[in-house]
């Protein structure tokens, strides 16, 4: 069950609504807090006048507010779909997992959180001055805050721009991938392990099976696998040397017809069946 929550709450985070759901929750909160301020302190007599904007305000904040809306919504719908593009075209040369780290990165979360957090406490706002146009209430303390959220969005699109063509660069790319570590020091990665048996398949399989019939590749082949022989210390290592080997040389032995050529195919066998009984210091 524990693995499970932790499981649950790590896609939550990595998740591009997450952070952005959470600022608009705090942007309605926000709201109701700063509208009850306007009406208990603000909108009566003895509140200070320096607070308000004037007479003419009553028919400008409406037009504030729209502009303010319209601006958010529009500017984070044309940013973000530049930006998918973007990320789109450099995926084809880094790799498809560039767009998942990009929606994962929580500065990318907390800019499009701003921008629709921006966009609601003013639709909010609007909608509250509209319903009281009877009664000449304005709310001076939320259209102020509404004006200041406008131009805190407008420094997080600069940094956003800024962050986006710094994290599709090579060497950042690179970087983020060699800082992925646990607490431990650990490479947070879940893939197949390689081996030295697996790299010594991978090598040496299909040069073994299509010279079988030809001395000078199969005596060449034998000579290598001495030379790497030579330099490991392991007795696994050298195991799968002397297999390869071996298969190298049962399968030439019967292929080839000349007798010098098993002769020498033997020797180079022989001197790589020497070099791996050597013990040598394991690591």
């Amino acid at each position: 069950m524990q693995i499970q929550f932790a499981n649950l709450w790590y896609r939550l985070q990595s998740s591009f609504w997450f952070v952005p759901t959470l600022i608009a929750l705090l942007a309605i909160l926000f709201y109701f807090a700063s509208t009850a301020i306007d009406r208990v302190f603000l909108y009566h007599e003895s509140a200070p006048q320096w607070w308000h904007y004037g007479g003419g305000l009553m028919a400008r904040a409406p037009f504030f507010l729209s502009v303010i809306a319209g601006s958010m919504i529009t500017v984070s719908g044309v940013v973000f779909s530049i930006t998918i593009v973007v990320l789109s075209l450099a995926s084809s040369q880094f790799g498809p997992r560039l767009i998942r780290n990009f929606m994962a990165v929580k500065s990318n979360q907390v800019v499009i959180g701003t921008f629709v957090a921006t966009f609601i406490y003013s639709i909010l706002v609007l909608s509250n001055v509209n319903a009281t146009v009877e009664s000449r209430f304005v709310p001076s303390l939320s259209i102020t805050i509404a004006i200041l959220m406008s131009l805190l969005s407008l420094g997080v699109l600069i940094f956003f721009i800024h962050s986006v063509s710094e994290s599709i660069q090579a060497q950042n790319i690179i970087f983020r991938v060699r800082h992925r570590y646990d607490m431990k020091n650990r490479l947070r990665v879940i893939c197949k392990p390689f081996v030295f048996e697996g790299m010594v398949d991978a090598a040496f399989n299909m040069i073994r099976q299509s010279s079988q019939s030809i001395a000078a590749v199969s005596i060449h082949l034998l000579e290598s696998i001495a030379i790497v022989a030579v330099q490991t210390n392991r007795k696994e290592d050298r195991a799968a040397l002397l297999r390869h080997a071996t298969m190298v040389s049962h399968g030439c032995i019967t292929k080839l017809s000349e007798e010098s050529d098993r002769e020498d195919l033997k020797k180079r066998y022989d001197a790589v069946i020497e070099i791996c009984k050597i013990e040598g210091a394991s690591i």
